[in-house]
């Protein structure tokens, strides 16, 4: 695979093979917790950059007065900005907005802060009816432009219920 390391070429595997191999990883009940989904985000953007020494990932720096889970710096300017969201959910149709918000305000104040940031994103894996799914309107022209927001609802998934029982069984047994 060749390594990726261009603003548009990175933003776009972001959004496709991370993204896709996340979903491969909650198939094969490789994540259990928000902090699985940071190290499977890390991994991937480590192995897209290759060994180019003026890419660094790290996660949760001290940047202002906030933790962003993971930043893509080239050298010492914060590029790409993510926020990562597990919502493990009980089975409840309500998605919690409120985890959103506070993920949202991070990337805002990022990107007001740091004007080296080219784009940000927000990856979240729920469970919850799709119905009840809320994007924020984007008010602001950078908005539109600046941050993706990238949805992963397992109830969407082929054989959810088969899948979620196993999910919760293999989970429950790594904790005895």
């Amino acid at each position: 695979m060749a390594k990726l390391y261009e603003g548009e070429r990175l933003y776009t595997y972001i959004e496709t093979y991370v993204k896709d191999k996340i979903i491969q990883d909650l198939h094969g009940y490789r994540l259990f917790s928000e902090r699985d989904l940071h190290a499977n985000v890390y991994y991937h953007l480590r192995r897209a950059l290759g060994d180019k020494k003026d890419w660094i990932v790290r996660c949760e720096p001290s940047m202002s007065k906030y933790r962003p889970d993971i930043v893509v710096f080239n050298l010492y300017s914060p590029k790409i900005v993510l926020e990562l969201a597990f919502l493990r959910g009980d089975g409840t149709p309500v998605y919690p907005h409120q985890k959103l918000n506070e993920d949202r305000k991070v990337l805002r104040a990022m990107r007001n802060r740091y004007d080296t940031i080219g784009k940000g994103f927000l990856i979240t894996v729920f469970d919850a009816d799709k119905e009840y799914i809320y994007t924020e309107k984007k008010d602001e022209d950078w908005e539109k432009h600046y941050y993706r927001e990238i949805f992963m609802n397992v109830r969407e998934f082929r054989g959810y219920e088969e899948w979620k029982g196993n999910w919760l069984i293999i989970r429950s047994n790594q904790y005895r």
